[in-house]
């Protein structure tokens, strides 16, 4: 995710004439983020527990899963199929 931020800031920047290229890659996000440390930043509030996740049964046991980003009135937004074993599907193009 965090490499993902800093592509669309790169494109952002690139699009306002303020830079032609980046070089970014996913282990040198990593090791940014390892040097953050565990602490953050102080002055942030803490999460503390995620009251917005949402329960759900797997195949692995109980879950807490983050809901779906958008609402269609009138109509449940959901996976077909809860989450299961790797390996369970054939893999195929539809």
């Amino acid at each position: 995710h965090g490499t993902g931020y800093l592509v669309a800031a790169a494109a952002c920047r690139a699009l306002s004439g303020r830079r032609e290229s980046a070089r970014l890659s996913l282990a040198r996000t990593a090791t940014l983020l390892v040097q953050l440390g565990l602490d953050g930043d102080r002055a942030m509030p803490a999460f503390g527990k995620p009251d917005f996740l949402l329960p759900a049964e797997t195949e692995w046991g109980p879950v807490r899963q983050v809901p779906a980003a958008g609402r269609i009135d009138g109509f449940e937004v959901k996976w077909r199929t809860r989450a299961g074993p790797l390996g369970r599907h054939t893999p195929r193009w539809d």
